[in-house]
């Protein structure tokens, strides 16, 4: 049975005890649709071959479902549970799940002594019935992506989950390069942050935010000049455009740009930028005048003047024969 969430590996799990139940002499059943086929019982409940489980190593998810059972969540849907199996003569069930999956089927362990006395009592089977199953043995196997679970180095899943978190980071990297912007990765971890530690890690972040280890320090405006740094550099070395002032663009200015074209450098050398508000982007319209004016400067067999070294200020923003 698998159950919770799906994660890469259970087909593989479902195929190898099938198998093996199957090689040890074993008759293998599988429980589809996780505790709520458990509760359900009947076409649920079905005997598997080995031929039935080939070519189920390379399929993902959970050929044998999954689902949420509200029922099994009360006693009365463990006791109806507790009977499907005791038809079906199963004696020991294997669990494929995470810790919600786990925690059900250990929960179902203490109390399977008393729930055979109450199917007894309650004339749902005959004492006769319930002898060889007094003892429900349980396997459970931990498939989970969390890798959250004490007393194993791996759970089923991680590592295929980290190689696709890695996979999807490195095309999401392609389209932040492109557009010179920052990025905030999610992964799933619940509780436990081994997946976004790893994969941080693994794809070189910048930050990693895990739930074990919360940062208390400054790293909101560390982060901040992080970006600001990153996409600077991300820029072009030099941006050419007209400029007016630093925080208008009205038509007095650039009427005065079009008469004495000047240039707006971007020093990546220095220092990064205090604000982003500093740099002057040109409108629409300012992309015709900087056109005509390396038009003229072309026809004129002229280019455009050089910008001037930083101020003592290291200023990022330069402007020829004008102070900061």
């Amino acid at each position: 049975m698998t159950s919770g969430g799906d994660s890469p590996g259970m087909n593989g799990v479902v195929r190898a005890c099938v198998r093996m139940a199957i090689h040890m002499g074993c008759d293998a059943l599988c429980v589809y649709e996780g505790y709520e086929g458990l509760v359900r019982g009947g076409d649920y409940i079905r005997k598997m071959e080995w031929h039935d489980v080939r070519g189920w190593l390379s399929e993902g998810g959970t050929l044998i479902g999954t689902a949420r059972c509200m029922a099994f969540f009360e006693r009365a849907g463990r006791l109806t549970a507790a009977k499907n199996l005791v038809l079906n003569g199963i004696d020991a069930l294997i669990i494929c799940g995470g810790d919600g999956s786990l925690t059900g089927a250990d929960r179902f362990r203490q109390e399977w002594p008393s729930l055979l006395e109450e199917l007894v009592s309650t004339g749902q089977l005959k004492p006769a019935q319930v002898q060889p199953y007094q003892h429900l043995n349980i396997v459970g196997l931990v498939g989970s992506i969390d890798n959250d679970l004490s007393g194993t180095d791996a759970t089923i899943g991680c590592y295929s989950a980290l190689s696709r978190v890695c996979e999807m980071v490195d095309y999401i990297e392609a389209t932040a390069t492109s557009h010179s912007r920052a990025f905030v990765i999610e992964v799933m971890g619940r509780h436990c942050g081994w997946l976004a530690l790893m994969g941080g890690v693994a794809t070189g972040a910048d930050f990693i935010f895990i739930p074990e280890k919360p940062r208390k320090d400054n790293w909101r405006q560390e982060m901040c000049s992080l970006v600001e740094k990153v996409c600077v550099r991300a820029w072009a070395d030099v941006v050419w455009g007209l400029t007016g002032t630093h925080s208008t663009g009205n038509s007095e200015n650039a009427r005065q740009s079009s008469s004495s074209p000047r240039v707006l450098r971007i020093d990546t050398g220095t220092r990064s930028l205090p604000r982003w508000s500093k740099i002057y982007w040109p409108t629409r319209m300012d992309w015709h005048l900087i056109l005509a004016s390396l038009l003229w400067a072309m026809s004129s067999g002229g280019a455009p003047p050089s910008p001037t070294t930083a101020c003592s200020r290291r200023c990022r923003v330069s402007r020829p024969s004008r102070p900061c």
